[in-house]
């Protein structure tokens, strides 16, 4: 299992993946076939989490 963290961009937040996951290929010196399982979380959505500033969704009370 290996970790990896990038810091998010404002663009286009896919750029941010995109690179993090180039990156971590190169620092363990893997190749994209030998890869099982990626997952992948964002600073934005921890930061809308912990600061409760996020858009409303479903029905409210």
């Amino acid at each position: 299992m290996q970790f990896f963290n990038v810091s998010s961009t404002t663009q286009d937040r896919s750029d941010a993946i995109q690179n993090g996951l180039m990156q971590s290929l190169a620092l363990h010196d893997l190749k994209p076939a030998e890869v099982t399982y990626t997952g992948h979380g964002t600073t934005v959505a921890k930061n809308i989490v912990i600061e409760g500033c996020g858009a409303s969704t479903g029905p409210s009370e």
